[in-house]
């Protein structure tokens, strides 16, 4: 038997058997607040859109809604412009830092028009 003078702020409880022991303990949890165990993020709440202006910063278009890259047309499955400058840093930085202004348009739009011409990347699937 098991016995406590101040058990969540009563008078003394004693326990004779397992199930008063429980009772007390699911009523003490009960009058805690209820939280969510698992709160996932909503993406489509947060408004991502991609940007033209990463075009030509990031050597990026979008292709049914997603970021595909004009360089080595590899996609990136959220729309944020940390995950793409990532991509351009890691893969494109080294190449095409040099490469500023309208030639750096020009480019853009040369490989805009490059991935054009595959029909695979602009298909919707």
């Amino acid at each position: 038997m098991w016995h406590d003078k101040d058990v969540l702020g009563t008078r003394a409880f004693a326990f004779p058997n397992l199930l008063s022991l429980v009772f007390v303990l699911y009523s003490a949890a009960a009058s805690f607040p209820k939280m969510s165990l698992s709160k996932k993020k909503k993406f489509d709440k947060e408004c991502r859109v991609f940007q033209d202006s990463w075009s030509v910063s990031y050597f990026f278009t979008e292709v049914n809604g997603i970021p595909v890259c004009l360089v080595c047309s590899q996609q990136v499955s959220v729309v944020k412009e940390y995950n793409i400058r990532r991509h351009y840093e890691t893969h494109l930085a080294e190449r095409y830092r040099g490469l500023q202004g309208q030639p750096r348009r020009e480019k853009v739009k040369d490989l805009i028009a490059g991935l054009k011409k595959q029909p695979s990347v602009f298909a919707s699937g």
